[in-house]
């Protein structure tokens, strides 16, 4: 097997198991909501997206269109334009233009969040390996709900859904920990994102764009106060670190 892919499949093991209760918890909640057994295993076969396929259910019960339903999703999803181009910034030249339309079905939080911690220019095989681990842990999920998920208590398949959360903050901590600058662009995203909220209603973004309008924002702020070194300064600045004794 290739090392790539190997490392994305395992590296993804995280998301795995926080997809699989968050699948299951999509597949009740479609089922309870009168979708055909069918529906929310096809939804998660062609569409991996938490919010979406949450709110496509949600606004489908209302008696919404297709063409409601479309919209509805878009505009929750859009989010996913701002990490399309963190990660395009991070994939090998080496990878083909068929190959990034691959990659972008895999252009979900978790997976962008454990790609961009790459030290290293990221490959195709990795993105895949990221992305079949998780499509897996997804499907699997949905299934598993199909199969016997009306066994369970309301409680527990309450608490299924925030495992998604739970799983993403895991995700960013270490690194924000280790790296100040990432933390203060987490903490300024947030408090704009909270801030937006208190907006007046007629003027106030939805979830999707309030997400996209902090994430650029703080983005922007913390590169203009930490400009990212050049590879010339950056090697100059690591030569220049003490070397421990015997190096």
């Amino acid at each position: 097997m290739n090392k790539q892919l190997k490392k994305g499949l395992i590296d993804a093991l995280p998301i795995f198991f926080g997809y699989l209760s968050v699948g299951f918890a999509f597949g009740i909640y479609a089922l309870k909501s009168g979708f055909p057994i069918w529906s929310p295993i096809l939804m998660s076969l062609t569409h991996i997206s938490g919010t979406g396929q949450f709110a496509l259910v949600k606004v489908a019960n209302i008696g919404s269109g297709i063409f409601e339903i479309c919209i509805a999703v878009t505009v929750l999803n859009i989010r996913y334009i701002l990490m399309a181009l963190a990660i395009s910034q991070r994939l090998s030249p080496s990878i083909s233009i068929w190959q990034r339309m691959m990659i972008a079905m895999a252009d979900t939080d978790e997976i962008i969040a454990v790609a961009l911690k790459q030290r290293t220019l990221v490959t195709f095989a990795y993105m895949m390996g990221l992305f079949l681990s998780s499509y897996a842990g997804w499907n699997l999920g949905t299934l598993l709900s199909v199969i016997g998920g009306t066994l369970l208590p309301q409680c527990v398949i309450n608490a299924l859904g925030i495992a998604l959360y739970a799983m993403f903050v895991a995700i960013i901590i270490p690194d924000a920990k280790r790296f100040r600058p990432m933390l203060y662009c987490i903490s300024i995203a947030a408090i704009l994102n909270i801030t937006l909220k208190f907006l007046p209603l007629c003027i106030r973004p939805n979830g999707s764009w309030s997400i996209l309008i902090a994430g650029i924002t703080a983005a922007v702020i913390i590169s203009a106060i930490y400009p990212e070194k050049n590879a010339t300064e950056q090697e100059q600045a690591d030569n220049t670190l003490p070397q421990k004794e015997g190096e």
